[in-house]
């Protein structure tokens, strides 16, 4: 197996086993036997831990929420937030996140932002250009007459990615995806209401 091929391998098995037992709970010797790899082979493509976590949160946690301009090209406010859902539900079954908390899912990432700089640029720009979207498909439901709204398109935009990152929140205790993602369901569907969105 390549170095590149072998380190890939390593971060995905890593994923796995940071979901099922948090950021202090996966020891060099779980991932070793994970991976199937020497303590040396580790420490030489990664340095440490916390540098193969980062690994984790920058090249696996973070673009799988990445979402692009290009993904939402031309959609209202209704659909992009419709198409963030179904994306996110879909990182969440395929992940195999029923059944497990949450909370070791977002700890990861708190944890990484919080002590690797390059990982917090990484994740504000992902949340700036969530922002971004937002906004964009705000304006192309008031340019489509979805919508009327008198409110500031970046106020709303900001609004609208609070409400998701709070349902989110709200939910890492739960450990149930499908209670996470219906109530997230309802939850926009009354902020389409409330906007008179059609």
């Amino acid at each position: 197996m390549e170095t590149q091929e072998k380190r890939t391998y390593i971060i995905n098995k890593c994923y796995k086993l940071l979901l099922l037992k948090g950021f202090d709970g996966v020891s060099i010797s779980d991932i070793q036997k994970e991976c199937g790899v020497a303590r040396g082979l580790l420490y030489h493509y990664f340095g440490s831990k916390e540098d193969l976590f980062y690994e984790v949160v920058s090249k696996v946690t973070l673009p799988k929420f990445y979402i692009s301009c290009e993904d939402t090209n031309n959609m209202n406010l209704r659909e992009t937030l419709n198409y963030i859902y179904y994306r996110y539900y879909e990182i969440c079954i395929n992940d195999e996140l029923k059944g497990i908390s949450l909370l070791n899912f977002d700890f990861l990432t708190y944890r990484a932002t919080q002590e690797n700089m390059s990982i917090r640029a990484q994740y504000e720009e992902g949340q700036a250009q969530e922002l971004k979207i937002l906004k964009i498909a705000i304006e192309q439901s008031v340019a489509n007459g979805d919508m009327e709204t008198d409110v500031d398109h970046n106020e709303l935009a900001l609004f609208t990615t609070s409400l998701i990152s709070g349902i989110w929140m709200n939910s890492l205790y739960e450990g149930d995806i499908d209670a996470l993602f219906k109530r997230l369901r309802d939850v926009l569907s009354l902020h389409m209401t409330l906007l008179k969105h059609k």
